[in-house]
C-alpha cells in the first residue's frame, strides 16, 4: 500500500529584521503598498485611522491605534507574538502626534517638550529592539536649505513637530528610507506608484546597496522585502 508523504508549505522569505520608512505626501500610495502583504504573518497599527485602501480580508490584519498608549499596549503583544514577523505603523507621523496629546496632559512648558523628543526616541528604540521586519509610513514636508555656495534649494523629509527631531529626522533611526511617488504616464490617464530607493539628492530615501533593489522600483512592500531576502540568501 503506498503511502504519501504530508505536503509542506514552502519556507517563508527571511526577511531583514529592521526598521524602513515609506515617506511622501497624501494619496502617493503609502497604504496602498502593503495590499499584498500576508495577513498572517503582519499587523497594521492604523494610527491615522482611516482604514486600508484595499480590501481587508482578514480583520486581524488592521488594529486601529486611538492613543499612545494604545500604540505602546499593542507593540508590548506583537513583540511576544512569533506568528508576526513585519510590523506596519500606518502612520507615525500620526503616532507622534499622539504623543504630543500625552505629554501635553501630563506635563507644562519646557517638560512637555523634553518628554515628547525623549518620547520619540524610546519609540524608535522599541521599534528596533521587536526583532521584526517594521515599516513606519510618514508624510513628507518639502523644507528650503542652503548649499555650501550659498544658494538655496529644497529638502523633502518626513515631517515631524520640535526643532530636535526636525534637524536629526527620524530617517536617522532607520536603516532604509524610500521616498513614495506617483507618476502620470505621459500621453495617458494611468497613474502609477514608486518607490525611490535611493535619493536624488531631494529626498531622504537609501537603503543598502548589498539589498539589492532596483531605483525606481513598484510600490510593493512583498516585492521589495521578497528581492531583499534572496539577495540576503545568497552566500
Amino acid at each position: 500500500m503506498e503511502t504519501t508523504s504530508p505536503t509542506t508549505s514552502p519556507p517563508k522569505p527571511q526577511w531583514p529584521k529592521t526598521l524602513i520608512a515609506l515617506v511622501g505626501p497624501s494619496g502617493c500610495g503609502k497604504s496602498t503598498s502593503f495590499r499584498n502583504v500576508d495577513p498572517t504573518r503582519t499587523v497594521i497599527l492604523d494610527a491615522e485611522r482611516k482604514g486600508m485602501p484595499f480590501r481587508v480580508r482578514d480583520e486581524k490584519l488592521v488594529v486601529p491605534i486611538d492613543s499612545y498608549d494604545k500604540l505602546t499596549v499593542e507593540l508590548n503583544k506583537i513583540k511576544k507574538d512569533t506568528t508576526k514577523d513585519l510590523v506596519v505603523i500606518d502612520s507615525i507621523t500620526a503616532a507622534i502626534d499622539q504623543l504630543q496629546v500625552k505629554c501635553e496632559m501630563m506635563y507644562k512648558g519646557f517638560d512637555i517638550w523634553k518628554n515628547y523628543n525623549d518620547g520619540i526616541q524610546t519609540l524608535c528604540t522599541n521599534l528596533k529592539s521587536l526583532d521584526k521586519t517594521v515599516i513606519i509610513t510618514g508624510l513628507e514636508e518639502i523644507v528650503p536649505i542652503q548649499g555650501l555656495d550659498g544658494s538655496m534649494t529644497t529638502r523633502r523629509r518626513l515631517y515631524v513637530q520640535g526643532k530636535e527631531w526636525a534637524n536629526k529626522g527620524i530617517e536617522s533611526e532607520c536603516l532604509a528610507v524610500w521616498s513614495v511617488y506617483a507618476k502620470k504616464e505621459k500621453g495617458s490617464d494611468s497613474i502609477q506608484y514608486f518607490f525611490a530607493t535611493q535619493t536624488d539628492g531631494v529626498t531622504t530615501a537609501k537603503t543598502p546597496i548589498f539589498w539589492g533593489l532596483p531605483n525606481p522600483m513598484e510600490n510593493c512592500v512583498v516585492k521589495a522585502l521578497n528581492k531583499i531576502a534572496v539577495e540576503l540568501a545568497k552566500p
